[in-house]
């Protein structure tokens, strides 16, 4: 796992590997400033180490070059010993991960940087069925986490907000009202803006304005109950979206017949803006808070002046000057 600078520059390695013992490094998350980076981290093959290796979360700090093992509280014989999907909060000080809870479900755990507390934030919402929590993402200012619950009956999963200082926990995924109608599909992949009013997230729900079959991107205004759809069919299904720290600007994976490509949503204009053409598989979108560069990862090789020689490559796209940069293209990149 490497921590690179968007102006360019080599990047700093931020998981070591032990000699004769090896790890595998995946699903980065950042703080505003880059000091602190969370990340997954198991052992065995360098390739596939998640299928079969135990999985922690490691917080590394840029400034000390000192890197903390997290892992969830419970351990009880028979229960999953995993930790994984970091989350952090702008200042680094709270981070988020999913780990099992008292009862053998999958929770999300939030800790606590300064008192180094740990603890559960999202026990079973009210009036759902029993399940578990997963993809959570806390806001900017650590006072919020979105997540997903997906009830163990085979019943359709929602998105969630849940408040970290009172404990309520609000249903995102609303048609277009303070009460409007719940989702009767599937929602998942919530973001938040930076004070948690506004949440993107993913639905195949016909009920949320979309009204056609597949998934769609949608941003919930927690506080006027206002629901808009930010993706469209022409496009294909929306998937992993990506907000701005105002909630105005949505970056998110748009995919149809096998290939993808990321597109940018701008709430003052109302128009969408293709990152990158349908050709190839871009994925996996990244905004910055000011919403004006999108990181992704993308199997093309010719999205940048500098032309990558890995298979697959992250790329920063400057909304400001149009202009795309190669982050990691393989070791021989030049």
């Amino acid at each position: 796992m490497f921590s690179s600078p968007v102006a360019g520059g080599a990047g700093t390695l931020v998981s070591s590997t032990a000699a004769g013992n090896p790890r595998s490094a995946y699903n980065a998350a950042t703080s505003a400033t880059g000091r602190f980076v969370a990340f997954e981290i198991a052992a065995g093959n360098l390739n596939f180490a998640k299928r079969y290796g135990q999985i922690h979360v490691n917080l590394h700090d840029a400034a000390t070059g000192k890197t903390e093992a997290i892992d969830g509280p419970v351990v009880k014989p028979g229960y999953s010993r995993s930790a994984f999907n970091p989350s952090l909060s702008d200042d680094g000080r709270e981070l988020a991960f999913s780990a099992v809870g008292v009862h053998g479900n999958t929770v999300i755990w939030v800790r606590h940087a300064d008192t180094k507390a740990t603890g559960i934030v999202t026990p079973r919402p009210q009036g759902a069925p029993p399940g578990d929590a997963y993809g959570g993402c806390l806001s900017g200012d650590g006072r919020r986490l979105v997540f997903t619950w997906v009830p163990r009956d085979g019943s359709r999963s929602h998105v969630y907000r849940t408040n970290l200082t009172t404990g309520e926990a609000t249903l995102v995924d609303r048609a277009d009202g303070a009460n409007g109608a719940v989702a009767n599909g599937p929602s998942s992949q919530p973001a938040s803006s930076t004070d948690g009013r506004f949440v993107a997230f993913s639905s195949s729900a016909r009920n949320l304005g979309a009204g056609s079959r597949g998934v769609r991107v949608y941003v919930r205004d927690i506080q006027t109950g206002a629901t808009t759809t930010i993706s469209n069919a022409a496009d294909g299904s929306g998937f992993e979206p990506a907000i701005s720290a105002d909630g105005a600007r949505v970056a998110y994976t748009s995919a149809r017949g096998g290939r993808s490509r990321v597109v940018l949503f701008d709430g003052a204009t109302g128009q969408t803006t293709a990152v990158t053409d349908g050709r190839g598989i871009s994925f996996d979108p990244s905004l910055s808070g000011d919403g004006t560069r999108i990181a992704f990862a993308s199997n093309r090789r010719d999205l940048a002046s500098t032309r990558s020689t890995g298979a697959r490559s992250v790329y920063v796209r400057d909304v400001r000057t149009g202009r795309t940069a190669l982050i990691s293209g393989g070791p021989a990149a030049k």
